[in-house]
């Protein structure tokens, strides 16, 4: 590399630990300080202008929730035919025809504050790119917090998207998954909560539903209206927030000032011992009043992965 590609360092200065070169032809400061903005970036030095970042890459770079192993690994690269997908060393190169606009150009923060151009597939198309890396539940996971992102008319996206999948890799999940998403879903924890319930043939609870009081008006994430039933998922944030923890402990009074029998669930009882959470729901539902049909038994818990 020459001086000033290097901003003035010799050749040999470059070669020192302080270095990295993600991709041939570029040069960045330690490989530590990368994220996913940055490592998309240093790779877009070397794309081709019609490419764009996709799937698991673009989930990331929109700040969507994915398993834990994709968070790291290589990036997702698309061009348009009849260009040749990229083979890159750390990228999985892509060729794809969209039936809807697949990308746009936008800034998105570095870990140093500063914004940086990105070409990054919509999310609409997201989560049909990610039907390929991804099983249902986590693809339902993904696109309720696409909807809970993005603006009302991805729904027609994702429809012209649906009529084009029957011959695309992943095209079968994706339709499997479209009629499971719903609004207002918070986090991918209660995605998969609801997944969960609706997998063990007890009736599926409504999302955000309201409750109101002297007042007050809460949305717990998840409700049987007609029993007075609700389900609020507690990730780490209720424990180690002293300010949060008070006001769960206040919100529950009010559940109860209003005659709602609540159930307090956390990441134990999604990913370690979903069975027994199933249980209670079920008890809690029975106590309130809810029969099963003749002959129902409770199915086998849907089994996530964090």
């Amino acid at each position: 590399m020459s001086r000033a590609g290097c901003g003035g360092l010799g050749y040999g200065a470059t070669r020192g630990r302080a270095f990295a070169r993600p991709f041939r032809g570029v040069l960045t400061e330690s490989a530590a300080t990368m994220g996913i903005v940055e490592r998309a970036f240093a790779c877009s030095l070397v794309l081709p202008s019609e490419a764009w970042f996709s799937h698991s890459t673009a989930a990331l770079l929109h700040g969507l929730p994915l398993p834990r192993a994709l968070e790291e690994g290589p990036l997702h690269v698309t061009v348009p035919p009849p260009m040749r997908a990229s083979r890159l060393h750390g990228v999985v190169g892509h060729a794809r025809a969209w039936p809807v606009v697949p990308c746009a150009e936008a800034f998105f923060d570095s870990a140093f504050r500063e914004p940086l151009p990105l070409r990054v597939e919509d999310p609409a198309v997201v989560l049909f790119s990610c039907a390929e890396l991804l099983d249902v539940p986590d693809l339902v996971a993904l696109g309720d917090a696409i909807l809970l992102q993005t603006h009302s008319g991805i729904r027609e996206s994702w429809s012209a998207l649906q009529a084009a999948s029957a011959r695309r890799a992943g095209g079968a999940r994706f339709r499997r998954a479209l009629p499971l998403l719903r609004e207002g879903v918070r986090s991918r924890a209660e995605s998969l909560l609801r997944l969960q319930i609706r997998e063990a043939g007890l009736p599926e609870p409504v999302v955000a539903h309201p409750i109101s009081g002297d007042g007050w008006l809460q949305h717990p994430d998840l409700a049987w209206p007609e029993f007075r039933v609700l389900i609020e998922y507690e990730g780490d944030e209720h424990r180690t927030s002293p300010r949060r923890f008070a006001s769960d402990i206040r919100r529950m009074e009010r559940y109860d000032d209003a005659a709602w029998s609540a159930l307090r669930l956390t990441r134990r009882d999604v990913y370690v011992d979903p069975d027994g959470a199933m249980a209670r729901i079920e008890s809690r539902l029975r106590r309130a009043g809810w029969r099963s049909p003749r002959r129902w038994s409770r199915r086998a818990t849907l089994r996530v992965i964090p």
